[in-house]
C-alpha cells in the first residue's frame, strides 16, 4: 500500500510515531475494453499526528487511455493496401504473360503439325521413292555408288527431322497443356 505524508520530509512536529499515512482498500470491479480500462477504488487514509488520530474516508476512479488514443494505425493499413494492390498486378500482370505464352505455344503446336504433316506426307516418300529408283540405278549401273550414299545420307537427315519436330510438338503440348493448366488432358 502506497505511504502518503502530508508534511514534506516525513514529519510534522516530531515525536518517536512520526507522521504515517496509508492507503487502505483498492478497487473491486474493473471495466476493461481494448482501448480503456475503468477501475473504481475506495480507503481511508490514517494520519497519526502528535495531536491525536484523524481518519479521512476517500472514493475514487481510475482510467487508462492508451495515447494516442486517437490513432488507428492507419500508416500500416495505408502500407498493407498498397501491398495488395501490387500484389494483384502482379497477379494480373504474370496471367497475361501465361496468356501470351499459351498462345505463342499453341502457334508453335500449330506450326510443328504442319511441319509434321509436310515431312510426314510429302517429303519423306518422295525421297524414299527417288532412294529406291536411285538404287534401281545404281545396281543396273547407270549411277555412281556415292549418289546413293548422298540420297541415303537426305533420307536419314529428313526422318531425323520428323523425330526432332515430334520431341519439339510434344514439349509444347505439355507447355501449352501446364499454361493453361489443363493437365487432366495429357493422354490426347
Amino acid at each position: 500500500a502506497p505511504v502518503r505524508s502530508r508534511c514534506p520530509g516525513g514529519g510534522c512536529g516530531g515525536g518517536a510515531a512520526g507522521t504515517a499515512a496509508s492507503w487502505e482498500g483498492s478497487g473491486a470491479v474493473t471495466m476493461n475494453t481494448p482501448t480503456m480500462s475503468i477501475t473504481p477504488s475506495s480507503g481511508t487514509v490514517n494520519e497519526d499526528e502528535p495531536f491525536g488520530l484523524e481518519r479521512n474516508r476517500w472514493l475514487g476512479f481510475q482510467l487508462s487511455i492508451p495515447l494516442p488514443w486517437w490513432q488507428k494505425n492507419q500508416g500500416a493499413v495505408a502500407a498493407s493496401q498498397a501491398n495488395l494492390k501490387k500484389t494483384e498486378a502482379s497477379a494480373e500482370a504474370l496471367k497475361l504473360q501465361m496468356e501470351n505464352d499459351a498462345d505463342s505455344t499453341m502457334a508453335r503446336l500449330i506450326q510443328g503439325r504442319a511441319q509434321y504433316l509436310m515431312l510426314r506426307d510429302e517429303l519423306i516418300p518422295n525421297r524414299e521413292k527417288h532412294h529406291q529408283s536411285l538404287e534401281q540405278a545404281v545396281r543396273a549401273g547407270e549411277r555412281p555408288m556415292e549418289s546413293l550414299i548422298t540420297s541415303l545420307e537426305g533420307l536419314l537427315t529428313l526422318k531425323l527431322s520428323l523425330l526432332e519436330v515430334i520431341e519439339t510438338f510434344h514439349l509444347n503440348h505439355y507447355r501449352y497443356l501446364y499454361l493453361t493448366q489443363d493437365l487432366s488432358r495429357h493422354h490426347d
